[in-house]
């Protein structure tokens, strides 16, 4: 409350909507660097109020938000201006990888700009994933569950997020006549390493609070074929953070797969099946997560029935270990020894 009320959204707005002079390098490059710096505020000051647990920041932020919004005609409020950050960010990004003529200090800059107003913009659109502590993160679920329990928000911001849902949904997948979308570059790292994690966390904060023509469009620009390839290195490495993001991304958009992702999305079939086969030891201290993990994987393979492509694949290699993992634990549920994650998963099953 005492960083809102110290005037930052008007200062912050004012810097992001001025235009920036892209003939002079010199200036471009400085006109970046401070809204990096906007941008990261920003997500600082979206991300406590989203973690403060009441309603009472949120209020504050978005009256502030607001007032700061009509003070131009017609009103464009600090969320749009940060979204056109964004988007002139990915344009100028994207012609510098293609050898636009620019120098080394131009092309660091914008790739740090990407990389912050993806992180304001997630965090605008209700992101639960704090930047920097993903590696602290077990599930995605968890962390849904532990927002949920603790925030009082209000139906007006849920509309808020889902309005920057789909206008950020619609910067990244929108792809031209010869210009392919711009999240699957940035989610395999195209632009850079670091926008990797980034855009992960905003396709994330989309799904969550976008609808179902949004997952749509995630799923036609193309992510599906990395999120799959992620899923099954994220399992091989033990990230548990973003093994259960691109689960949670492909229980989402994976139903709406067209044919050319199609052997991806089978691929990551399999890969969720194959956690089902891990085996149950109650005395493991990780055991809960990797219960609740299985239970997830159930989940997405339950969305994925949705569409009638994946059928066979699902019949092949799920439900095969589907009935083994059942016939196996069908006893735990009256095993007082055993905690109540696997009640959830064979309640799943």
């Amino acid at each position: 409350l005492e960083a809102i009320d110290a005037g930052p959204i008007t200062t912050l707005s004012r810097i992001l909507f001025t235009k920036i002079d892209w003939d002079s390098e010199d200036k471009a490059v400085g006109a970046m660097k401070a809204r990096d710096a906007c941008c990261r505020m920003l997500t600082a000051i979206f991300d406590i109020a989203r973690q403060s647990g009441d309603s009472v920041c949120h209020n504050r932020l978005w009256e502030v938000v607001d007032t700061d919004a009509f003070r131009r005609n017609p009103p464009h409020s600090i969320v749009t201006a940060t979204l056109g950050v964004l988007q002139a960010s990915a344009i100028q990004g994207r012609h510098s990888l293609q050898g636009g003529g620019r120098g080394t200090h131009f092309h660091a800059a914008v790739m740090d700009l990407i990389e912050s107003s993806l992180y304001a913009v997630g965090s605008m659109c209700g992101s639960t994933v704090v930047p920097g502590l993903e590696q602290h993160i077990e599930s995605i679920e968890f962390l849904e569950a532990d927002a949920a329990s603790v925030s009082r928000e209000e139906a007006s911001f849920r509309q808020r997020r889902r309005e920057a849902s789909a206008a950020a949904c619609d910067i990244l997948t929108a792809g031209k006549k010869h210009l392919a979308a711009v999240l699957p570059a940035m989610l395999i790292g195209g632009f850079g390493e670091k926008t990797a994690t980034a855009s992960l966390r905003l396709a994330l904060a989309i799904t969550q609070n976008g609808n179902l023509q949004q997952h749509a469009k995630l799923a036609a620009s193309g992510i599906l074929v990395p999120i799959a390839d992620f899923l099954q290195n994220a399992l091989s490495t033990g990230d548990q953070f973003r093994f259960s993001a691109c689960l949670r991304l492909i229980k989402d958009c994976g139903p709406h797969v067209n044919a050319g992702q199609l052997s991806s999305i089978q691929a990551a079939i399999r890969t969720a099946t194959s956690v089902l086969r891990v085996p149950i030891d109650p005395t493991n201290p990780d055991f809960v997560n990797t219960e609740a993990l299985k239970e997830s994987c159930v989940r997405t393979l339950e969305s994925l029935s949705c569409n009638a492509s994946l059928w066979s694949a699902i019949s092949q290699d799920a439900i095969p270990s589907i009935v083994e993992y059942l016939q196996n634990n069908c006893d735990y549920n009256s095993n007082s020894s055993v905690p109540h994650a696997i009640s959830g998963i064979l309640g799943a099953l």
